[in-house]
C-alpha cells in the first residue's frame, strides 16, 4: 500500500528541475520502505527527568507508535574489508519518522547533512543482521539530536553475502522483538539532549513494506542524491 507520506515524496520530487538528470549519478538504485512500530522500553541513560517530560509532552512514551519511511541506494560500494561484514557509507537518501507530535529525518536533497550507514552481517555470531543507523535533529526544546536505528536480525540465513540486499525479508522471517535483547530486531531512538542528557526508546516492529516509487521520481531521487553526494563526498 502506498502511504500518504511516500506519495508526497514523489510529488516532491516531480516538482523539481529535470536538468539534474545530467548528474553522474543518476543510475543509483534506490529502495523505498515504510515502517511502523510500537515503543515498547524507555530507558534513561544519563540527564535529568525534565528529559522524559519533554518527549511525554511530544507525545513520545510507552505504547506510542512510530511510523516513517526510507530511501537508500543499493548500489553504493561496500567499505569493509572482510566477508562477513558489509559497511555502505551515506546510503540514505531520505529519512523520515514521526512519534506522536515528534516528527524528525532529513533529506539528501536540500542539501542536509548526512552521516548514515548501513551495515550488513552474514553469519555473524549465527545471525544475518541488516542495521540501518542514522542522524535526525528537531527543534524539541533541549533536543539536539536522535540516533535513528533499524535493526533486523534473522537466524533464518536470509543471504548468502555481506552485499547490499535488493528487498528486504518478511517480518515473519525475523527473530521476534525482545526487551531483554538490545540486539534483536527493533527501532531504537537515540535522543540526545543538551547536558548529556541520553534517552533510548525500543519499538517493536509491526510492519515493513517495500513500497515501490514511479520511474520518474526513482530517476529524479537518484539524480539529486548524486548530487547531494557531490557536494558532501
Amino acid at each position: 500500500m502506498i502511504t500518504k507520506q511516500t506519495l508526497l515524496l514523489a510529488f516532491k520530487t516531480a516538482l523539481l528541475p529535470l536538468v539534474v538528470l545530467l548528474s553522474p549519478n543518476a543510475t543509483a538504485s534506490l529502495l523505498t520502505f515504510d515502517f511502523a512500530a510500537t515503543i515498547r522500553s524507555i530507558v534513561v541513560t544519563t540527564g535529568s527527568s525534565d528529559n522524559l517530560a519533554i518527549l511525554s509532552d511530544a507525545g513520545v512514551g510507552l505504547g506510542t507508535v512510530v511510523t516513517g519511511n526510507v530511501v537508500y541506494d543499493v548500489t553504493v560500494p561496500d567499505n569493509a574489508p572482510d566477508t562477513d561484514t558489509g559497511r555502505f557509507l551515506r546510503p540514505i537518501v531520505a529519512l523520515q519518522f514521526t512519534a506522536g507530535t515528534l516528527q524528525e529525518g532529513f533529506d539528501t536533497r536540500t542539501g542536509a547533512a548526512n552521516s548514515s550507514v548501513i551495515i550488513v552481517q552474514d553469519g555473524v555470531l549465527g545471525s544475518d543482521t541488516f542495521n540501518i543507523q542514522a542522524e535526525t535533529r528537531d527543534g524539541l526544546p533541549g533536543l539536539m539530536q536522535t540516533l535513528f536505528e533499524l535493526r533486523l536480525r534473522s537466524s533464518n540465513n536470509l543471504w548468502d553475502t555481506d552485499q547490499m540486499p535488493a528487498s528486504l525479508p518478511s517480518l515473519s522471517m525475523l527473530d521476534p522483538f525482545s526487551a531483554a535483547d538490545p540486539g534483536s530486531t527493533s527501532i531504537n531512538l537515540v535522543f540526545i539532549f543538551s547536558g548529556s542528557g541520553i534517552i533510548t526508546a525500543r519499538a517493536e516492529i509491526s510492519a515493513l513494506t517495500q513500497v515501490p516509487l514511479p520511474p520518474a521520481a526513482i530517476l529524479m531521487l537518484s539524480a539529486l542524491w548524486g548530487l547531494g553526494r557531490l557536494r558532501n563526498p
